[in-house]
């Protein structure tokens, strides 16, 4: 049986010549037209037209009917022989794929469905059925699938699950699936992000969700015009941005500087401020720069300088770029220089490093070398610059004397 889907034209002539009124020598040709049409090559509705319509004397009359009345009864029929046809198993495959709100690969809905009796063998019924939603790729290793948004709606019983447990474990599994098969480098996908985020979200059991899900998104960041995580990373968590808790924002920085590991303090640098951008409602990164409260600002720094021994720390760096001349219109060469003495920039290679470059030691790194990951991102807010340090961040920012430390 044809369930959601239509039939493509060399299916649908097969079916009608096995349907008997809409034979032409049996029925007006004009009539059949019309039902056909009505029908838009759905097998159930074919068949339903065929007994109850044409096959009746009043078939002209019927047909105008349907044409000028609302197309509630199409679902009603496509949909009274479906519902016969889902059985408690096939429910609970359909219900636990619902945890996906975009098409996905074929893996990440048996990954869901793992440890359902017969899930792969369900999951073929359902797109047999037209239950699920098949992409049009020619190759199948390349088809993604989704549940039809109409089943819900239809079936209260296909629904997730209500069960909070449950229902965490399952947003676990479909994250952990789609960041092993999207969650790199090569998945430019601004949707396919978006999705990653919200399962990652959405798992309220687990209170390191958005840290976590920022340490993915910076796992990709570094590579030239990869803005897609970041875009989908950033939307997502202002739609969370009432679960975000302004009074522990340095908590986790103190302790990582107070344990000496410096590279995890410094990405979690560019947490804060990107929790910063979320909380205080602005859109552009550059903008929350200049505007950036100054309690949390000198909170920062303060924990960077004191746990540093004050090696570190952005009041440091401002030092730093004083000393070499350094003022909001300064030239392209104060920069430079300022990047030399802080060993953001290669003098030797005429180039500015990479943070992978960066030594996050504070027995080898130069005295102002950190905090660096924050300055990464475009001042626009549209994502990290490639690369790290000399594409737009921290010198037309805290360098030019944007925002003021100790102010």
């Amino acid at each position: 049986m044809q369930g959601l889907d239509s039939f493509h034209h060399a299916d649908l002539q097969k079916k009608l010549r096995r349907l008997e009124n809409f034979d032409p020598t049996q029925t007006d040709e004009g009539l059949i037209e019309r039902a056909i049409a009505l029908a838009n090559g759905n097998s159930r509705l074919l068949e339903w037209l065929d007994d109850e319509v044409l096959a009746r004397p009043d078939a002209e009359a019927r047909l105008t009917q349907l044409e000028n009345s609302s197309e509630d009864w199409k679902g009603k029929i496509v949909w009274d022989e479906l519902y016969q046809q889902i059985d408690k198993p096939l429910e609970t495959i359909l219900s636990l794929c619902l945890v996906y709100e975009i098409h996905v690969p074929m893996a990440a809905l048996e990954a869901v469905c793992e440890g359902q009796s017969n899930y792969r063998e369900q999951l073929q019924r359902a797109i047999a059925l037209g239950l699920l939603e098949v992409s049009s790729e020619v190759e199948e290793q390349s088809r993604t699938y989704r549940v039809s948004r109409i089943l819900p709606r239809i079936i209260p019983t296909i629904q997730l699950p209500e069960d909070l447990d449950r229902l965490y474990l399952l947003y676990r599994k479909a994250w952990e699936k789609l960041s092993e098969v999207w969650g790199n480098r090569e998945n430019q996908d601004v949707e396919r992000w978006r999705e990653m985020f919200r399962l990652k979200f959405a798992d309220k059991d687990n209170p390191e969700r958005f840290r976590e899900g920022f340490d993915r998104m910076l796992s990709v960041q570094f590579r030239p015009f990869h803005q897609e995580s970041d875009r989908a990373f950033e939307s997502e968590l202002r739609l969370r941005k009432n679960e975000l808790n302004r009074a522990t924002l340095c908590e986790r920085l103190e302790c990582l500087l107070q344990q000496e590991k410096w590279r995890e303090a410094d990405e979690e640098t560019a947490w804060i401020f990107y929790q910063m951008m979320v909380l205080e409602g602005e859109e552009n990164f550059y903008r929350l720069c200049q505007n950036f409260p100054s309690r949390e600002l000198n909170e920062i720094d303060a924990l960077w300088v004191k746990l540093s021994g004050g090696r570190f720390g952005f009041s440091v760096q401002k030092a730093i770029w004083e000393s070499v001349g350094g003022h909001p219109d300064a030239g392209y060469s104060t920069w430079e220089e300022f990047g030399k003495r802080v060993s953001w920039y290669d003098g030797q290679k005429g180039n500015w490093k990479d943070l992978a470059d960066l030594n996050f030691s504070v027995q080898v790194s130069v005295k102002g070398e950190l905090p660096a990951t924050w300055t990464t991102r475009y001042p626009g807010g549209c994502g990290w610059v490639p690369g790290g340090m000399g594409g737009g961040g921290w010198f037309g920012l805290a360098g030019g004397g944007v925002f003021t430390v100790g102010g």
